[in-house]
């Protein structure tokens, strides 16, 4: 696989904002009777009753459409029900404690969904993150073309006893004010006090005696708005022309790029960005990111693609390091970047994205472990065929010491000439070239190889032939020959 290159936009509205594999489908809302509501005066507050039975009906509707919704239903029944869970335990009433802890963990994973998905800087996905939360308290909200402040009072109104809902909506209410700091609708001065808000609630315990460690915002999602800050102060420093003033807002922008680093387990998308907006400081740290790339790989919950960038930057990082660590040190950190590149090839099954890592791993190789080197580069010639095998071949007896295994690749270039479809200009002189590398070394005794090679030089090299007598023309340059009058 190729490197990738992460621009801000990806960052912010495509793979970083990522939900947990366990986190329900988001489904559109199904019910037409849900009333369209437009004042905190046609709301009533609910109950945690009518939270639950809200959520149990969202939840066995998403999964009659949905194989992903169905297969995350069937997760929790499983988890409380047992493995041989029945359909009445699915229709068993809400006063049944297993059915609870199933509703419970619904809510908990449908929140968790829409205030990671309120981290986005994009407004349509902060929007839709808004209208989810209200679908999960039975209204039908157009957050765009709706007041903040006026569907901010209903939705207060609505939460009633449900306390938990409200810090929740409240982290997704700051999210919001970051978006509109990061477009230009309020003014920057009231991002510290959004940021110590922010951080208020990431140290806000849910009163849940099941799960006593549940944050209102979790790391990830304190991370991501801690890019989403750096972000807003990274756009000042480009707004300004002063110097003093570019530094300053770069700093700031810095450090919190560094908060966000530290937080992540999730998010390699981030990890790469912030590595490539840190890299040229005094004050990089590459361990910072290899831990987070490690932190990601023992993620259960990252996905192949995560581990494989992981996987792959945490090997880069190694390799690309500019300080001199001495020989001990130095092949001890090749060792461990070969390593990783080679567990990041259990994730990848396409023939390029292969070679691609091959061809890391033997640059990594090359001047400490010769041996190895040799070895990479053969695994990548026998992926490849016709003329970039021939290529990679000759380059590779070209650099090899031992005569024997010269021959050998010199043989293998030529035994491809065979699959070629056609042979052009420049197959031909490198065949002559080939022939002529192997002819030196070859023994004087070894006649059959000789032999064979004379005959495949005329089907597959340029006419060498030479006549006895050397032609040039003896007349001077306007016609003119004394001899031959």
């Amino acid at each position: 696989m190729t490197e990738e290159k992460y621009t801000d936009e990806e960052l912010l509205e495509g793979d970083a904002i990522q939900s947990d594999k366990t986190a329900p489908a988001s489904e559109e809302d199904i019910e037409p009777q849900v009333p369209v509501i437009s004042s905190a005066d046609q709301v009533e507050a609910w109950s945690v009753l009518q939270l639950y039975k809200r959520a149990l009906l969202l939840l066995h509707s998403c999964s009659i459409d949905d194989e992903n919704g169905s297969e995350y239903m069937n997760s929790l029944y499983e988890r409380h029900f047992g493995d041989k869970f029945t359909q009445e335990d699915v229709n068993s009433g809400i006063e049944d404690e297993r059915q609870q802890a199933v509703i419970t963990d619904y809510i908990r994973d449908r929140l968790d969904y829409v205030k990671t998905m309120s981290t986005s800087l994009n407004k349509k996905k902060i929007d839709k993150a808004f209208e989810n939360i209200f679908s999960l308290v039975g209204m039908n909200i157009n957050i765009a073309n709706s007041v903040e402040d006026t569907y901010d009072e209903i939705f207060a109104k609505r939460a009633g006893q449900n306390v938990f809902l409200l810090e929740d909506y409240e982290m997704m209410k700051l999210n919001r004010q970051t978006w509109h700091i990061y477009n230009d609708k309020n003014n920057i001065t009231e991002l510290s006090g959004i940021v110590t808000a922010m951080e208020d609630l990431s140290i806000s315990i849910d009163d849940d005696k099941e799960n006593p460690d549940f944050k209102i915002v979790n790391d990830e999602q304190l991370s991501q708005f801690y890019y989403n800050v750096s972000e807003i102060y990274e756009g000042e420093s480009n707004r300004v022309n002063n110097m003093t003033a570019v530094n300053k807002w770069h700093y700031r922008a810095m450090e919190y790029k560094k908060k966000a680093l530290d937080l992540t387990s999730r998010n390699i998308i981030m990890v790469a960005n912030i590595q490539n907006a840190w890299n040229d400081s005094s004050d990089y740290n590459p361990q910072k990111i290899t831990d987070a790339c490690e932190r990601i790989i023992s993620n259960e919950n990252a996905t192949e693609r995560d581990k494989f960038r992981a996987h792959k930057l945490c090997a880069d990082t190694l390799i690309n390091l500019q300080r001199v660590d001495g020989f001990v040190g130095r092949d001890e950190r090749i060792e461990n970047a070969v390593k990783h590149y080679r567990d990041a090839l259990a994730y990848v099954s396409n023939k390029k994205d292969r070679i691609d890592l091959l061809d890391s791993i033997s640059k990594a190789q090359k001047f400490a472990y010769n041996d190895d080197f040799i070895s990479t580069r053969l695994e990548i010639a026998t992926l490849l065929d016709g003329r970039p095998r021939i290529r990679e071949y000759a380059k590779l007896a070209d650099a090899v010491k031992d005569e024997k295994l010269k021959i050998n690749l010199y043989k293998s270039c030529i035994n491809e000439f065979h699959e070629l479809p056609d042979i052009d200009i420049e197959d031909r002189n490198l065949y002559d070239n080939i022939d002529k590398k192997i002819r030196e070394i070859l023994s004087p005794d070894d006649k059959k190889t000789i032999r064979t090679l004379d005959r495949l030089k005329k089907k597959y090299g340029n006419d060498s032939k030479k006549t006895d007598t050397l032609m040039f023309p003896m007349m001077s340059s306007k016609g003119h020959d004394y001899f031959n009058k």
